[in-house]
């Protein structure tokens, strides 16, 4: 049996991502439709570098660097 069926998950330590914002309830949003609503919402900059989706409902909008990301969650909070 592989190793990692005994791999203690616990002891492991939770990589924070500060570049990453989380969009939930984005059911109705075609595929570049986050990106779309960042420019927006944010103007021109921070710029998103990267999407991906979680579910039909949520999706992760990664950015060059952290305080892209916090700049960005002020403009849309």
């Amino acid at each position: 049996m592989p190793a990692a069926y005994y791999e203690n998950l616990d002891t492991q330590p939770q990589k924070a991502w500060p570049e990453i914002l989380n969009l939930q309830g984005v059911n109705d949003f075609d595929p570049n439709d986050p990106l779309y609503y960042i420019m927006e919402h944010c103007g021109a900059d921070p710029r998103a570098k990267q999407l991906r989706w979680v579910s039909d409902s949520s999706v992760n909008l990664e950015f060059y660097n952290p305080a892209d990301a916090a700049a960005a969650l002020l403009l849309l909070t």
